[in-house]
């Protein structure tokens, strides 16, 4: 579900939230930009240690190819699951999604 979401777009992060009328703003945390997956994935200044631990160079690969790569498109899945910004994944175990071991 999560990995539709971010293909698409229409996912529980404030640039989209802010567009349906759901959130007062559309910017992250981070105060740099609209807060998207990709960038949160990408450049968001408040995971950059969450995104070396699953891209060692701190860098992942294009959006296009995390995207259009399975590998890929479940590693930025896991990785959004694992900032816990999506508030409709907060109540699910962590074990169910497999996250213990990424990071902790």
């Amino acid at each position: 579900m999560a990995a539709v979401q971010i293909r698409t777009g229409k996912i529980g992060l404030r640039g989209y939230l802010h567009r349906i009328h759901a959130a007062d703003t559309n910017k992250c945390g981070c105060g740099r930009a609209v807060q998207t997956a990709q960038h949160v994935v990408t450049e968001c200044r408040i995971h950059t240690e969450l995104r070396r631990l699953f891209w060692p160079s701190g860098q992942p690969p294009s959006w296009n190819a995390m995207l259009s790569d399975a590998a890929e498109l479940r590693e930025v899945t896991t990785f959004i699951l694992k900032t816990e910004l999506l508030e409709q994944f907060k109540a699910v175990s962590k074990k169910i999604l497999n996250l213990d071991a990424i990071g902790d």
